[in-house]
């Protein structure tokens, strides 16, 4: 896997992004426990650098589990004590209305919120264990394991840009990425849905994978945190500034699934 990822970081130097976005010659991937933590950065139209850090793991032996800390976990905390016995990383998801979950959340099988029609996607696993990034449209709660909801696809399922105009630049950004071997979890310093959705498609190398078939927007601003499992159980974050509801972790798959 490291192999993998650091043959795609080389490519990196050599391509160019769309819409004026390019990547950044610092590329860095360190081993995790399981998987490798890239950081890089692209540099957006205008000349802003945008910082990237991207938890890559094989899609074939990861999964994700959604935590909820019904009353918002401890402020700058909850994403890195979400890294409990088992959990690869975590990182803030989904969105909340008055103290509540907007949108699908389904831990273990039972459905705590029902799904919202503004939201795009969604994030979890199937009964299967297998993960699941995934158009609210095309999933059933039923079908699912664990699932919170969130959006907008920045890179709509097949490769194409998800995002076609500036909403302007927030604090951070945290998403999921799906690539043809890897699934990743990132975080970004600012910059807008428009800016990463461009980089991901035009320097995929930059997030850790060769190519991304899909990437869903997760949080923003102070609700994004993250937190990866290093080699030797130590943990290592980006604390949110808030305290956030959900918390979307990577898990290895269970034995046989």
């Amino acid at each position: 896997m490291r192999k993998t990822v650091l043959r795609a970081c080389a490519a990196a130097a050599l391509a160019l992004a769309t819409a004026g976005a390019a990547p950044d010659s610092g590329m860095t991937v360190e081993p995790l426990a399981v998987g490798s933590l890239v950081r890089s950065a692209f540099v957006a139209p205008g000349g802003r650098v945008v910082r990237v850090e991207s938890a890559v793991f094989p899609r074939a032996l990861v999964t994700f589990r959604v935590l909820d800390w019904p009353y918002g976990g401890p402020k700058g905390e909850t994403v890195r004590r979400s890294l409990q016995a088992g959990v690869l990383a975590a990182v803030d998801g989904g969105y909340v209305v008055n103290g509540r979950p907007d949108g699908l959340l389904e831990i273990d099988g039972r459905v705590h919120e029902l799904p919202v029609a503004h939201l795009s996607g969604v994030v979890g696993s199937a009964k299967d264990d297998a993960p699941v990034v995934a158009p609210v449209k095309d999933v059933e709660a039923a079908g699912l394991r664990d699932a919170i909801q969130s959006g907008p696809f920045l890179v709509d399922p097949g490769g194409a840009l998800g995002i076609r105009r500036d909403d302007g630049a927030r604090a951070r950004r945290a998403l999921v990425v799906v690539g043809d071997q890897q699934i990743a979890v990132a975080i970004t310093s600012r910059c807008g849905l428009y800016e990463l959705a461009n980089a991901l498609v035009g320097s995929p190398q930059t997030f850790g994978v060769a190519h991304v078939e899909r990437a869903l927007n997760l949080s923003g601003d102070g609700a994004a945190g993250f937190a990866v499992r290093l080699p030797n159980d130590a943990v290592e974050s980006i604390p949110e500034f808030v305290r956030p509801r959900t918390v979307l972790t990577v898990v290895l798959r269970r034995p046989g699934q």
